[in-house]
């Protein structure tokens, strides 16, 4: 409202109904001159004449509706005016209204201690009758002339599973969503995403809270320290969120799921978790499961799992839907190539992180019992992440012990996995507890790869046995022996193996998934 015209409703509050001196000299007291030399020639009215003005005074709301970043936003002004000026009051009050205006006079009384208006802040409307219908209407129409709008949080930048995951994922949705992603680091997947035309910008979050392990969740081991650290960054990331006026939260990690989640919430829009890891006693500390199962009951409205074994492990999580992990070859290199590559000879490789629960020890001994002293090649493609690195130690020594130093090839972290899956002729994994969902094994078999994968978890979802691949039980060496020398005896059944399995790939297109996360969008969305 203009200062002119808070003035004049402060004036009309206080000057007498008759015309004044102003009138006679051609001076309109309704004009902002006329109202500023009335108002000083008034004298000061002793408090209890000041209380005796009040009755007469009518206590209004005008609400005012206007579209903020997307969102209908109310703005009440609360004012006194005199009953008798009601014909003035819309000119005083409506100057407020920059779009469609409500005046409730049925509104509280709102207790002044002066003449004049007092405005409040601007917020969000939660009432009902017709003010609430009148915001859902606004909110619908502004919604149905712009996309729809989700910010993506990740706390790391780095390329793992779920970041590689979302990059492959995003351009795909970005066709019918405006995507923003918020890093809590600068990294790989910050420099890729931008090369895609994603919009990403880094909110940092400290070290400390990003490398926390989750071995250090339980009560004895995590610094208190260390957890308030995220208590001031939950309001930064929603304030990012509401400046970018996001009409959903989509947390990418478990991690982004809690802070990000509490920032959602903060902001006042909708959240969804992305689960990628299973929320169980053999796969997290149990005071970790205690705390995200807690949260899903209270921070998402809406849980996307990659996995149904993953989404098992949410209890009472509110539209819960598995949405698969999507698999698209890198547009650099080419799609990758519809059958192996022939070789001298037979290389086997496993990829992915290294660490205790993937099962490269495994691998290993399966590899001697199956190839020792053999022409057959192994590879371990992978690096160790998140402080494992002495098991990329033990790894080699374990080779070293068992015979097979001279056939095993560590290869570390590579960063173009088609490259290093077009050299293989049978792929590997053997994680010792289920996998929440198996992205590599997804890569593996779009690659057109005969794949061995433990039976348990994500991997058993994504592989009939026998038809586009081949499980044994998790953990058990001898097993997957006998599988690797039967293909690597057989090139025809690792041909049919290998075709099948690049045909079920395409049924995890990003497409596919996008389809599907827009349909969760519209579901959590009011209509």
């Amino acid at each position: 409202m203009a200062v002119h015209d808070l003035a004049a409703a402060r004036a009309d509050a206080v000057r007498p109904a008759a015309r004044t001196a102003n009138d006679d000299v051609g001076v309109d007291a309704r004009t902002p001159e006329g109202e500023r030399q009335e108002w000083e020639r008034q004298p000061v009215t002793p408090p209890k004449q000041r209380r005796a003005v009040e009755p007469e005074r009518a206590h209004v709301a005008v609400t005012e509706l206007r579209e903020s970043r997307g969102r209908v936003v109310e703005r009440r002004v609360y004012g006194c005016v005199r009953k008798c000026a009601a014909e003035r009051k819309d000119d005083a009050l409506g100057a407020a209204a920059l779009g469609q205006v409500v005046v409730d006079e049925r509104h509280p009384r709102v207790r002044c201690r002066s003449p004049g208006l007092h405005a409040s802040q601007p917020r969000l409307d939660h009432g009902n009758g017709e003010r609430r219908r009148l915001r859902d209407e606004m909110t619908r129409d502004a919604r149905r002339e712009r996309r729809l709008r989700v910010v993506f949080v990740d706390h790391v930048a780095r390329l793992s599973g779920g970041e590689i995951a979302l990059l492959r994922l995003l351009p795909a949705l970005a066709r019918d969503v405006d995507v923003h992603v918020i890093l809590g680091e600068e990294g790989p997947l910050d420099e890729r995403l931008r090369s895609q035309g994603i919009s990403v910008e880094v909110l940092p979050l400290a070290p400390a809270l990003r490398d926390l392990g989750k071995d250090t969740l339980g009560p004895r081991r995590l610094d208190l320290s260390t957890a308030a650290r995220a208590v001031p960054y939950v309001p930064r990331l929603g304030r990012r969120i509401r400046a970018h006026g996001a009409d959903l939260v989509h947390t990418n990690s478990l991690k982004a799921a809690l802070y990000g989640g509490a920032a959602g919430r903060f902001a006042r829009v909708p959240v969804i978790w992305h689960v990628r890891d299973r929320i169980a006693d053999d796969y997290l500390p149990h005071s970790a499961v205690l705390l995200v199962r807690a949260a899903a009951r209270l921070l998402p409205t809406a849980v996307v799992a990659n996995s149904q074994t993953t989404l098992d492990t949410v209890p009472r999580a509110r539209r819960g839907r598995v949405v698969q992990n999507p698999i698209v070859p890198d547009a650099v290199d080419g799609p990758p190539p519809a059958a192996p590559r022939a070789h001298a000879g037979t290389t086997v490789g496993i990829v992915g992180r290294l660490a205790p629960w993937k099962g490269q020890d495994v691998f290993l001994d399966a590899f001697a019992q199956a190839f020792r002293d053999t022409g057959v090649r192994g590879r371990v493609i992978g690096s160790a992440l998140f402080g494992e690195d002495a098991y990329r130690q033990q790894l080699a020594q374990q080779a070293e012990r068992i015979g097979i130093a001279d056939q095993i090839e560590f290869r570390g972290f590579r960063e173009n996995v088609w490259a290093e899956l077009a050299e293989l002729d049978v792929l590997v994994h053997c994680s010792v507890i289920p996998e929440p969902f198996g992205q590599v094994v997804l890569e593996g078999m779009a690659a057109g790869l005969p794949v061995v994968a433990a039976n348990a978890g994500g991997p058993a979802e994504l592989i009939t046995n026998g038809v586009d691949g081949i499980l044994t039980p998790p953990g058990d060496a001898h097993e997957l022996a006998e599988a690797l020398r039967h293909l690597e005896r057989d090139a025809t059944l690792r041909a049919t193996l290998g075709s099948a399995a690049a045909r079920r790939s395409e049924e995890f297109r990003p497409e596919r998934s996008a389809a599907k996360l827009l349909a969760i969008y519209r579901e959590v969305l009011p209509p």
